[in-house]
């Protein structure tokens, strides 16, 4: 295994003498064969600092783990950042560049979720043009004096740094794609599939899952451009990556939470560099006081159902009519799709392209575009009403997965068929 001069590959089976060697942090992914210890000077000088700490406190899922199917994915940025920054290290190491860049691709993946806000996605609902994390970088840690000590001792430039986190220069690109897989989408596919649980339901996301997949930043080359070196296994990560997106991430259930608390929390006055200075936590606190207890139980105590999807609505056009409807039980709420990172560039019969391109994959790489693309639309969504909810889940997934709606075409397939893939 790939190691880096700040950074140790920890074996599975590693005796006393390994642990006692290191003081950590021993970062470690689930189902994966990333287990390492960041013990390098750079590590530590980047993560002594508050910007960083606060981290920490903030969930990687938001409210994804206030619910019945996915309790318990309480991972943190803090987390992913360790991660995204190990990757970032490993990756540049093996292309062989120098201390450098190697450097700075570190700071890049510890710093790129410094202004994430309380509850992850879901706080940026507060102001969604105002929190644009890659923008915010140099805000965050540019006011802060012990980020700048330690970016100067290892002769990091800050502008260079934003920079690199916004995707510019070739450390960037690395980074932070536009188009295909990055470091980021890597460390936090990996991430996300060793916290959530799949439901046997979900057939093939469950497959891929137990596939050898989640550690293929060890076969991202370049040669002028970044690459991955196994077309298969990316075309594997792009499909387990949109199963994520329709499964988990843009779950009706949250979806219909994150619409209801979007408009609840648009009628506050909270000063967005305020909020960025919060963890979950502090968040908590601040939503308790100024909505109370029983909205605060409403919004975040798992095991209670009282959000919905009623209605989907693909004509957009229809959106002015439709937002007639918001009322108290009800609130609707425009789902931008995800980009389907189908532009991911790898190595194929000896030639860079993207996945998209490659004939063997079209039929994947379509059905990946449509059932993204599907999933831009206009939501309905009820609340239950006072004392109700729509049904207590625990104990049985068969009614929390009948919740999920069936909005395809009939001559869809109802899951993604891989080139080649084997039935279980």
């Amino acid at each position: 295994m790939i190691e880096t001069p700040d950074a140790a590959y920890i074996p599975l089976y590693a005796g006393p003498d390994v642990y006692d060697r290191y003081d950590g942090p021993f970062v470690q992914i689930r189902n994966t064969r990333f287990r390492y210890c960041s013990h390098g000077a750079i590590y530590q000088d980047l993560t002594k600092n508050e910007a960083f700490t606060r981290m920490s406190g903030v969930k990687q899922l938001g409210t994804l783990g206030a619910s019945a199917l996915y309790l318990g994915t309480n991972a943190t940025r803090e987390a992913h950042s360790w991660m995204t920054a190990i990757m970032m290290d490993i990756v540049l190491t093996q292309n062989n560049f120098d201390d450098a860049h190697r450097k700075l691709g570190i700071a890049a993946g510890l710093f790129h979720d410094v202004a994430t806000p309380p509850y992850s996605d879901q706080g940026k609902v507060i102001d969604p043009a105002y929190y644009n994390e890659e923008l915010l970088v140099r805000n965050v840690i540019g006011k802060n004096t012990r980020v700048l000590r330690a970016l100067a001792k290892h002769h990091i430039d800050l502008e260079e740094l934003v920079a690199t986190v916004q995707g510019q220069g070739i450390v960037g690109a690395l980074l932070n794609s536009r188009e295909g897989l990055d470091v980021d989408n890597l460390a936090y596919i990996a991430l996300d599939q060793a916290m959530i649980s799949i439901p046997p339901q979900f057939r093939e996301m469950y497959w891929l899952s137990q596939e050898d997949i989640f550690d293929e930043y060890r076969h991202v080359a370049y040669d002028g451009t970044w690459a991955f070196q196994d077309a298969t296994t990316a075309l594997k990560l792009v499909t387990f990556r949109a199963m994520l997106y329709e499964f988990v991430y843009r779950n009706p259930f949250n979806r219909a939470k994150e619409a209801f608390l979007a408009r609840l929390l648009r009628k506050t006055d909270i000063k967005p560099e305020q909020f960025l200075r919060w963890n979950d936590g502090t968040f908590d606190l601040w939503f308790r006081k100024q909505f109370g207890e029983q909205a605060y139980d409403d919004f975040f105590q798992v095991l209670r159902q009282l959000f919905r999807e009623i209605a989907r609505e693909y004509d957009h056009s229809l959106l002015p009519e439709l937002q007639n409807l918001n009322s108290d039980r009800l609130c609707v709420a425009v789902n931008k799709p995800p980009r389907d990172a189908l532009g991911t560039l790898v190595q194929y019969d000896g030639m860079v392209m993207p996945l998209r391109e490659i004939a063997a994959f079209r039929e994947t790489a379509s059905a990946i575009e449509q059932r993204l693309a599907h999933m831009g639309f206009i939501g309905v969504y009820e609340r239950a009403p006072p004392g109700q909810d729509f049904g207590q889940y625990a104990g049985d997934i068969s009614q929390l997965l009948a919740g999920f709606p069936v909005q395809r075409p009939e001559d869809w397939e109802p899951l993604f068929r891989l080139p080649h893939s084997s039935e279980h």
